[in-house]
């Protein structure tokens, strides 16, 4: 299994649908860098945290191969951030480069991106007028003109098709004026291109047609269909949703998957983001350096100072005999269903044999033994 078959399916993009309609062109690496890091990010953020890509990633995603491989990190990273993007969007016309900096970190083996500011209406809090989707339906696109494709279709995938002027859709796809002079070159090698990758490895498939005037091709009518089967953004359930988000973040402070699905199945989600909140805050003030083990240890020992009553009532059942040897995770899960009969009015303090019983039940639906 190559490295492009090994993307994580739960990485999400989301973009604005003016962003995915703004006219610009990068190459597949930067194409690919762009997918990679909005899926990484946290969508419901202010303001953009940095992004980090591990080298050994970043060299398998792009492909990179041969003796210079450092050299052509450096390279592309030089090069892409000076490139930029051209968006209308509310009246507003904006011209802006995409990233405010990015590192490429040697010794350490990462690489740090942080996009730019002009980009947070676009990439954050985005609550309507946005395209979601998979990450691993665009990465193996070997075209940076059939990753831009995709995208523009995934935006009227339920409509079903959608029509561009021909010459509006090549500014968008940033090809120069003198560019496919000819249609037919136009034709084969992008738009028929993007058709056959689309189909063999994207959860779309579409036909087209050509809308023409007086003999000549003006315009391009897109009849989007449904391609491989995948399971749709929109079927994904809350909960769902939200751990794909906490695991991306925890992603982000270096922690192994075998410890992201451990602290998953361990902690609830507040407690994780309140202890995340933590770290970011003493890492940004310089009481951290190694930020993937204090975030860790953190999670493991509770950094918060103001815990809610329920973890202070938590605390209190480990003295008590029914609740000995029982998972902490366990433990916060009963006190929450407490929680919840007392605010029904059945909240009454149950026997011991109850109790164990309880913590019988509990242990049998978490899978523990």
């Amino acid at each position: 299994m190559n490295a492009l078959e090994k993307i994580d399916e739960k990485l999400i993009v989301t973009k604005s649908n003016d962003l995915i309609e703004a006219s610009y062109r990068l190459t597949l690496h930067e194409q690919r860098i762009i997918c990679i890091l909005a899926a990484k990010i946290q969508p419901e953020d202010t303001v953009f945290r940095t992004c980090r890509i591990e080298v050994g990633e970043f060299i398998d995603l792009l492909g990179l191969k041969g003796k210079s491989i450092h050299n052509d990190i450096k390279k592309i990273i030089k090069d892409f951030v000076y490139k930029g993007f051209e968006i209308k969007s509310e009246g507003v016309y904006t011209v802006s480069s995409w990233f405010e900096w990015a590192k490429y970190k040697e010794k350490e083996g990462f690489m740090e991106f942080k996009f730019s500011e002009e980009l947070i209406p676009f990439l954050l809090q985005l609550k309507e007028r946005f395209t979601s989707y998979r990450l691993n339906n665009v990465i193996p696109l070997r075209s940076s003109y059939s990753i831009r494709i995709y995208e523009l279709l995934k935006q009227y995938a339920n409509i079903g098709e959608r029509t561009f002027d021909l010459e509006h859709l090549k500014s968008i796809l940033g090809i120069e004026p003198d560019e496919y002079k000819l249609y037919g070159h136009f034709k084969s090698r992008v738009l028929t291109s993007a058709q056959k990758e689309l189909d063999e490895k994207t959860d779309l498939s579409f036909e087209f047609e050509e809308l023409k005037a007086s003999r000549k091709v003006v315009g391009v009518r897109f009849i989007i269909t449904r391609g491989r089967s995948t399971k749709e953004i929109n079927h994904i359930e809350p909960k769902i949703v939200e751990e794909i988000a906490i695991a991306s973040r925890l992603k982000a402070f270096g922690l192994t998957q075998a410890q992201i699905e451990y602290i998953l199945k361990t902690y609830d989600e507040s407690y994780i983001l309140e202890n995340l909140h933590i770290v970011e805050k003493d890492y940004l003030a310089g009481r951290v350096k190694n930020i993937t083990g204090y975030a860790y240890k953190a999670l493991e020992q509770d950094y918060r100072k103001n815990k809610p009553e329920i973890e202070k009532q938590l605390e209190g059942q480990k003295s008590n005999p029914a609740y000995e040897g029982i998972p902490e995770h366990i433990l916060r899960q009963m006190e929450r269903q407490k929680a919840l009969e007392a605010q029904s009015g059945s909240g009454k303090e149950p026997s011991r044999e109850e109790q164990r019983k309880r913590v019988k039940q509990m242990l049998l639906a978490f899978g523990e033994k």
